[in-house]
């Protein structure tokens, strides 16, 4: 659900996630991640929140997210592999 979450803030942001799912990195381009952190400034600002601690949450969100994302998909393509 949170990874759902996580998507929303980047594709809001206008930046396509087909480049990270046909690379299998996990990690979006310098000018990629200066448009997700700006739309997350903006959703952050626009509900009057501490910029800070949303940040903070967020960034630990996607860690936690990209990690369990990297560890289901090790894990498809090892099955893959087996048959």
């Amino acid at each position: 659900m949170l990874w759902i979450t996580v998507k929303k803030f980047i594709i809001s942001a206008g930046v396509s996630t087909e480049q990270f799912k046909r690379s299998g990195k996990n990690h979006l381009c310098e000018e990629q991640e200066e448009k997700v952190f700006q739309e997350i400034k903006r959703m952050v600002e626009d509900e009057n929140e501490s910029l800070t601690n949303n940040i903070e949450m967020l960034v630990e969100s996607v860690v936690n997210c990209y990690c369990f994302y990297v560890k289901v998909k090790t894990r498809e393509l090892y099955k893959d592999y087996e048959s």
